[in-house]
């Protein structure tokens, strides 16, 4: 359960610093946040920064060894911002509108992953400083039962999402399992 809270405190954090910085994507998360067909999570970045400053290992009731807690404190100390929109009501419509709006106008974004897998289509794209820092990470799945759109900003270490990833448990995120392999 902590785990889910901090990283959903992570992702909504992200998802507020990829408004700022692609209008398109803005504008859809913003259109999306009161509308009833979609599950909304904003973190803000105040959230993340309190919540980075817990001693995660200090409330930890067993479930996380020392090195995972470790690793989520210092993904949560590098992040800025994460938005999460998910919903089930017409997901590929949805991905297809996403999809759409982001590839008009997707200005400074490298597509890093795209695949498409039983069903379900996968893009991932992120945006990077001149030093390749990845300053943002743009996670869109589409499927017969769901969309989701998932923004992180701030400075991102794949090797360290992609861990991450592997210990939380929030739907979507699976795909950021194997994300450093793609690195390489």
């Amino acid at each position: 359960m902590k785990k889910i809270f901090v990283f959903c405190s992570l992702v909504c954090f992200l998802t507020s610093s990829v408004l700022a910085q692609n209008d398109a994507i803005n504008r859809y998360f913003e259109a999306q946040l009161e509308n009833e067909i979609f599950t909304s999570v904003y973190v803000s970045p105040k959230l993340i920064e309190i919540v980075s400053e817990i001693d995660l290992q200090a409330l930890d009731d067993g479930d996380m060894n020392s090195n995972e807690a470790a690793m989520i404190e210092e993904v949560l100390q590098q992040l800025k911002g994460l938005m999460l929109l998910k919903t089930d009501v017409e997901p590929m419509l949805q991905y297809k509108t996403v999809l759409g709006e982001f590839s008009n106008q997707n200005s400074g974004f490298d597509l890093l992953l795209s695949v498409r897998d039983k069903g379900n289509n996968v893009k991932i794209w992120t945006q990077t400083a001149g030093d390749n820092t990845i300053q943002e990470l743009l996670l869109l799945v589409g499927g017969e039962d769901e969309m989701i759109l998932l923004s992180l900003t701030g400075n991102i270490d794949l090797k360290k999402i992609s861990r991450l990833a592997g210990n939380v448990d929030i739907d979507g995120i699976e795909y950021l399992d194997n994300l450093d392999k793609t690195e390489q």
